[in-house]
């Protein structure tokens, strides 16, 4: 369970509180803390944290005494060797935001208040880098840099939320005076040293926090849709606040961003960050892109199967990766056949598709041999996942794939690109909330922010429908449709909901997404409505009735509009026309003007 990187505030309280569920998965904690010298801790009047105890301004554990002789200058001229962070470039950022409300998705949810923290990017562009959670369904942005009382206004200039970051514009310029642009390093070695600055819990003052390096994997930055990612485990501890924060090696560079942590109910001392090459990444997006999200990231656009059981092997002629005992059963077999993954299936909207077939093996991805488990090289000593490689490539990038087919060795080539998710999973870069509704039946449109608040609100999906939740989409305007809920009235008496149902079949036609069912039941001329939802059960309602009783159920429930549907409907069309006095717009954000950025990055 990963838990909330910043932190909400109760208004009436005045005090932190946990984020709403409706936020979804957590995103980052705050990262321990050591400060860079023992007495720029003492001159801030704060204590430092390491590695499980706190130590005081003389070097010793809190609730210890210090050994005789060893007094506070000394104790200080023992750390004087923690290297200095530039701490003035880490900024705290304050957000207003309300979040839509997906399970009633014609209201908006409270308006709430969180914090995170930022660093300089770029001087010249005026841009700061953050987490992208942090400012997620903004309606204020306010940055507050060191040792400064006023809160600057700001607004998003790139974001993604695959990578969970974001850059922010600050255009006065006020602002930058005496701030210092920070640079990136690359990924940090186990048991690296890392320091991370940021603002977390406890307080409204800067926390400098020190950490080791403890892990180097892939993680699912999101959540259980989304692909995993390469991501840094560090041993400090991490708390709401922190998100968006750097992480800084001995050197005083950036080698990654504060993201996410495990709760302590789960385990101790556990704290992820965003490391360099996935923040290259995003930048040379930001490079490219001449829209707000940038562009989503590639994608493998295949399934496999590992290759770790001899006999399967055998079977499809490929090398054995150990000797059986007196018997030399590789000779006939190729040196390149040793590892490899099978591919199950190709999906039909990826880039993958003519290039890769079901049944061929595949032996190395730009010349990084796969192994058997699906790993490649990543230094010495550790290995990753092979998708790690495409997650770095942007939209027409080449990709070269050796493969073992037919049992011949052939090299095929293939272009990398972003596969759509049937379940969209961000709001505001691939989801918007839509609902249609007619006889009190509210529609909708699966998605993984509409996932999130199930639990909370006391519903749950089906298991056909969940079991949907990872399968690639099989057209381009494939959605999955379900209903929501049923609003209590008499035209729909005797129908209730225990799970959220998807919805299969419209009159006896299969549904291809949430705007081809509200248009086939405006236009229907049935005299029946007649829904097929999971197990083939029906929900059946006059047609007359349930449009006559529309009106009353709206304001009954207080639902402003009829629909709410982000798709293109085309002009004039009487399905438009029908819809015209029905549809609200998604909310669009007052965005700077943006312009081409260059960053400065090896």
């Amino acid at each position: 369970v990963l838990s909330s990187t910043h932190q909400f505030w109760d208004t009436k309280r005045k005090e932190p509180m946990s984020a709403p569920r409706e936020r979804g998965l957590s995103r980052a904690k705050s990262l321990g803390a050591m400060p860079a010298a023992a007495a720029l801790a003492q001159a801030a009047g704060a204590s430092a944290v390491g590695h499980g105890r706190t130590i005081s301004v003389d070097g010793t554990a809190a609730g210890e005494t210090a050994p005789a002789g060893m007094v506070g200058l000394e104790a200080i001229n023992q750390m004087s060797t923690m290297p200095v962070i530039p701490r003035a470039s880490v900024v705290k950022i304050f957000v207003v935001c309300s979040p839509p409300n997906y399970s009633m998705p014609w209201q908006q949810t409270e308006q709430l208040y969180a914090t995170g923290s930022g660093f300089v990017l770029s001087l010249q562009h005026r841009l700061i880098l953050t987490n992208a959670h942090v400012v997620y369904r903004n309606t204020q942005i306010r940055i507050r840099k060191l040792g400064s009382h006023i809160r600057f206004p700001a607004a998003i200039q790139s974001v993604g939320y695959e990578s969970d970051l974001a850059v922010l514009r600050v255009d006065d310029e006020s602002f930058w005076e005496g701030l210092q642009e920070l640079s990136f390093g690359d990924v940090p070695s186990l048991q690296e040293a890392v320091t991370v600055v940021g603002y977390p819990l406890g307080g409204d003052n800067i926390s400098v926090t020190r950490g080791v390096v403890s892990r180097i994997d892939l993680t699912q930055y999101l959540n259980r849709v989304a692909d995993r990612m390469l991501a840094i485990q560090i041993d400090a501890a991490i708390n709401p606040g922190n998100s968006g924060g750097p992480v800084f090696d001995d050197q005083g560079n950036v080698v990654g961003v504060a993201f996410s942590g495990i709760s302590a109910q789960q385990a101790e001392n556990i704290g992820y960050i965003i490391p360099f090459p996935i923040i290259r990444q995003f930048l040379h997006s930001v490079e490219r892109s001449t829209e707000r999200n940038v562009p989503k990231m590639c994608r493998l656009g295949f399934t496999f199967q590992t290759l770790e059981n001899p006999d399967f092997r055998r079977h499809l002629g490929l090398r054995l990766e150990m000797s059986t005992q007196g018997v030399d059963e590789n000779a006939n077999a190729s040196e390149e056949t040793l590892g490899g993954v099978l591919i199950k299936e190709v999906e039909e909207l990826g880039p993958c598709k003519g290039v890769l077939h079901p049944g061929d093996v595949l032996l190395s991805v730009d010349g990084n041999a796969v192994a058997s488990d699906a790993t490649i090289k990543f230094r010495k000593e550790e290995r990753i996942l092979f998708s790690h490689l495409i997650k770095l490539k942007h939209q027409g990038d080449p990709v070269e794939y050796r493969v073992f087919r037919d049992r011949q060795l052939i090299t095929v080539t293939g272009k990398a690109a972003p596969v759509p998710y049937l379940v969209p999973i961000a709001d505001e870069f691939d989801c918007n909330p839509q609902f249609y509704t007619v006889g009190g039946m509210v529609f909708g449109s699966l998605s993984q922010p509409l996932i999130d608040t199930f639990g909370s609100n006391g519903k749950f999906m089906t298991l056909k429908l969940e079991n949907q939740v990872i399968d690639p989409k099989k057209h381009e305007d494939q959605e999955l449709v379900c209903l929501l809920t049923i609003l209590p009235h008499d035209c729909n008496f005797g129908y209730e909901l225990g799970e959220v149902p998807q919805v299969l079949k419209f009159n006896g036609e299969s549904i291809r997404n949430l705007e081809h069912l509200a248009r086939m039941v405006e236009e229907t001329t049935s005299e029946w409505l007649e829904f097929t939802i999971d197990s083939n059960a029906r929900v059946v309602i006059r047609t007359e009735t349930a449009r006559a009783a529309d009106a009353e159920i709206m304001q009954q429930y207080g639902v402003s509009c009829k629909g709410k549907l982000g798709g293109v409907l085309g002009p004039g069309s009487d399905f438009a026309k029908k819809l015209e006095s029905m549809r609200l717009e998604p909310r669009t954000e007052k965005a700077p003007a943006r312009h081409r950025v260059v960053f400065n990055m090896q």
